[in-house]
C-alpha cells in the first residue's frame, strides 16, 4: 500500500504542466514533482519524532501484549539519480534508507504467546533501490504519462523482496484556476490491498485569494498559500505508509516478516527556500494509525500474523532537501 501511495501520487503530477511540447512537459514535470514531493528531490534528509502513546496487540488473533511506546523516531535519507533521457522518455534510479527506533515501557504480557523478556527498545534498518522508466506522450490531444517501476528492498541482512508498479495518468481538465487528472495504478505486490487502483487529483485556485486546494487521492487533502517571502504553508491531512523487515527470533515466528503501518497525519507544514537550491521543511500535528500488521514475507494482505492498535500521537518532522530545479522567485507556488 505504501508503494501505491508514494509512486502513484507522484505519477499523477507528471501531467501538471503548462506547455504542450514533450520537451517542456519533461522540464516542468521534473520541477513540479520535486516541489510537491521532497523524497523525489536529488537529496532529501528527514528526521521525525513522535510522542508517547499506548498500544494493544494480537498475535494469531489472540491477545498478545499491551503497553506504551515511550518514544519513536525515524530518520530518512533519499537519493534520486537520473540515468538516461531522450525527448520521449526518462530513466531514473532511486536509493532509500530509513532507520526506525522505538522505546517501550510498561509492556504487559498476556494470552498464550505473552512474553516476559521483551526488549525495552528496538531498532530497524530499511533499504530500497528502484529503477523507473517514464514515457511522455499524448492521448486524445492531452498529455499522458506512462510509468513502470521496479523496486528492490530489504534490510542490513540483504535483499528481501522485489516489487513492481505500472501506472498511467491523464489530464481531464485544465484551466487557469483548475486542474483535474485521473490515473490507474497496477501493483505487483501480494501485500497490496488491491492489484489495481484508480487515482484522482484536483488542484483549485480561488479568485482574489492566496489560498488553493490540493487534493490527490489516495495521498492527501490540503489547503495551501504562500507565506513570507520564500515560504509556503499547508494545512490538511495525508495518508502515508511505513514499513520495515523484522526477524522476531521466536519459535512461533520463524524467518523474516514484513511490518507495515498505514497512518493519517493531520496538521501543518511549512516549507522555506534557503536560497535557490535548498528547501527547509517543518511539519507538526497528530498522527493516527489505521492499520499496523506483521506479515510473513510475501504473504497476502489479509494473511497477517500480528496486528496492533495505537492511540493518536503528536509528531514533529524537520527536513532539508536539495532541489536544483527550483528557482528562488520570492514565494513558493
Amino acid at each position: 500500500m505504501k508503494t501505491i501511495i508514494i509512486i502513484g501520487s507522484i505519477l499523477l503530477f507528471y501531467i501538471h504542466v503548462e506547455a504542450q511540447t514533450l520537451d517542456s512537459i519533461k522540464r516542468e514535470t521534473k520541477e513540479f514533482i520535486t516541489d510537491k514531493f521532497p523524497t523525489t528531490r536529488p537529496i532529501d534528509v528527514q528526521f521525525e519524532q513522535f510522542g508517547s502513546r499506548n498500544f494493544d496487540s494480537k498475535l494469531f488473533g489472540e491477545s498478545f501484549q499491551r503497553g506504551k511506546i515511550d518514544n519513536e523516531s525515524r530518520l530518512r535519507i533519499a537519493l534520486n539519480i537520473p540515468v538516461f533521457k531522450t525527448r520521449k522518455y526518462v530513466i531514473t534510479t532511486s536509493l532509500r534508507y530509513k532507520y526506525n527506533h522505538y522505546d517501550f515501557n510498561d509492556v504487559t504480557p498476556s494470552g498464550l504467546y505473552g512474553l516476559t523478556n521483551q526488549r525495552s527498545e528496538m531498532s530497524f534498518h530499511y533499504l530500497s533501490a528502484a529503477g523507473s522508466f517514464t514515457y511522455f506522450s499524448k492521448l486524445f490531444g492531452k498529455p499522458v504519462i506512462y510509468n513502470a517501476t521496479l523496486n528492490v528492498d530489504g534490510d542490513e541482512n540483504g535483499i528481501q523482496r522485489v516489487k513492481g508498479l505500472f501506472a498511467a495518468a491523464l489530464v481531464l481538465k485544465r484551466s487557469q484556476n483548475t486542474l483535474i487528472t485521473v490515473g490507474l495504478l497496477g501493483l505487483i505486490d501480494r501485500t497490496a490491498i488491491s492489484p489495481i487502483l484508480p487515482s484522482f487529483s484536483w488542484k483549485q485556485s480561488f479568485s482574489n485569494s492566496q489560498w488553493s486546494l490540493d487534493l490527490i487521492l489516495p495521498r492527501h487533502l490540503k489547503v495551501q498559500r504562500p507565506l513570507f517571502k520564500n515560504g509556503r504553508l499547508s494545512l490538511g491531512s495525508e495518508l502515508l505508509g511505513e514499513g520495515f523487515y523484522v526477524k522476531p527470533g521466536q519459535f512461533f515466528l520463524p524467518g523474516t516478516y514484513e511490518y507495515t503501518q498505514l497512518e493519517i497525519k493531520s496538521g501543518a507544514t511549512y516549507e522555506h527556500a534557503l536560497g535557490s537550491k535548498l528547501i527547509l521543511t517543518l511539519k507538526g500535528g497528530i498522527a493516527n494509525t489505521l492499520v499496523a500488521r506483521l506479515y510473513q514475507k510475501n504473504a497476502a494482505f489479509s494473511d497477517y500474523v500480528y496486528e496492533n492498535t495505537q492511540d493518536g500521537v503528536g509528531y514533529f518532522n524537520i527536513g532539508i532537501s536539495f532541489n536544483p530545479f527550483k528557482a528562488n522567485k520570492g514565494g513558493r507556488k
